[in-house]
């Protein structure tokens, strides 16, 4: 775009997106200092200052699509430039960050939007694969008194109006929670594949879409088609642990109806029936619990103290793969198979809990006009 032009000064940084007609101050965090040169390389802008070091605005993508007309418009998508899937880790190994050292850029794809007021709605920002939404960021909080939901969250967004910036990390919606339970090993999504993918953002009741290129990284040497059979297996170590983390929702759900119930009906007539039937349930319910998950762990220190549980296996297993670009072994593939023997019993040991233990005791207190325990 050659009407965008930068320009360093002795008392500021200036913009003009009209060939120089008209410049705006665009100070942003950096120090008022003399500007000894500017340089754009590729989609960022570098710049030499007298006595405060270098500085670089990462990605220009925004600027460059930029018009006169986009600040009197209620909402913008910028097609935002192509991203890298890479391991990143974080900056200072060994504990703790340098006061001197410099930020590296956003790990990920920055999405660039504007909008010219906050809108009175939830604002939503989607990455498709096509067609299917991968991640969803939003502004909407979920309510305190809302039951545990059995689905992914939302990643939070905090807009404002004019210009906002978010960075998708290159990867799709993260493991259900369960809710108040630690777990050592993150629960965030798994890595997206190279390809073509599509920003939708959702606003102000518009919605706008983008096409977005994800590369892979530049070292990495392995096939897509081998890329491909990893994401596949972490995608059913995902699904597999999602069963688990509902599992244990919807159980909890249960036992604290049959609780509740108890304590209704105590000291009542046939109330002795309804203990005795309903701790029963509940006793299988705290087992399947407690082979599903490990409750007593509550930091990284406490799970030295307590075995790790099935939902853990799977963690590890999808850590394991996950962190690696060099596709899927033997070894990953029969320890899957192991974890899913595991859970299909476990599964199964719930169903027929549910459906056998439960209904007879729901049996039980319908006979004698109690409201039954109703499972989610």
């Amino acid at each position: 775009r050659k009407d965008l032009l930068y320009l360093g000064t002795e008392t500021g940084f200036y913009l003009s997106f009209d060939g120089g007609k008209r410049w705006r101050l665009f100070q942003l965090n950096l120090p008022l200092t003399p500007i000894t040169d500017l340089k754009v390389h590729r989609h960022d802008l570098v710049a030499s200052t007298a006595g405060r070091s270098f500085w670089i605005l990462d990605d220009l993508s925004a600027f460059r699509q930029w018009t006169d007309a986009t600040e009197a418009t209620d909402v913008r998508l910028f097609s935002p430039r192509e991203a890298y899937r890479t391991q990143a880790f974080a900056s200072g190994f060994g504990g703790g960050t340098r006061a001197r050292a410099g930020a590296n850029p956003p790990n990920g794809a920055i999405i660039d939007f504007w909008l010219g007021k906050v809108p009175e709605g939830d604002v939503v920002v989607e990455i498709l694969d096509n067609g299917r939404v991968i991640r969803t960021y939003g502004t909407k909080r979920p309510e305190a008194t809302a039951p545990p939901s059995l689905e992914p969250p939302t990643s939070p967004l905090t807009v404002k109006a004019g210009l906002n910036r978010l960075v998708w990390n290159v990867r799709h919606d993260q493991v259900v929670p369960v809710p108040g339970l630690f777990v050592f090993n993150s629960l965030q999504g798994r890595q997206a594949l190279p390809g073509q993918y599509q920003v939708r953002l959702v606003a102000g009741g518009k919605t706008l879409t983008a096409p977005l290129t994800v590369r892979l990284d530049p070292r990495v040497s392995t096939p897509l088609t081998e890329l491909s059979a990893q994401d596949a297996l972490t995608a059913r170590v995902e699904s597999e642990l999602n069963e688990i983390h509902r599992a244990v929702i919807r159980l909890r759900h249960v036992r604290s109806q049959i609780e509740d119930l108890l304590a209704r009906t105590k000291s009542t007539e046939g109330g002795d029936a309804i203990e005795k039937s309903g701790k029963a349930v509940i006793a299988k319910l705290d087992a399947l619990e407690e082979a599903l998950v490990q409750k007593r762990a509550v930091d990284g220190q406490t799970v030295i103290n307590f075995p790790m549980r099935l939902n853990e296996l799977y963690l590890y297993l999808r850590s394991a793969i996950d962190a690696s670009d060099l596709g899927t072994t033997n070894g990953q593939l029969d320890r899957l198979a192991d974890l899913s023997e595991q859970w299909q019993r476990h599964r199964a040991t719930l169903r027929s809990t549910l459906d056998d233990e439960l209904g007879a005791f729901n049996q039980l207190v319908r006979a004698r006009n109690v409201p039954a325990v109703i499972v989610r």
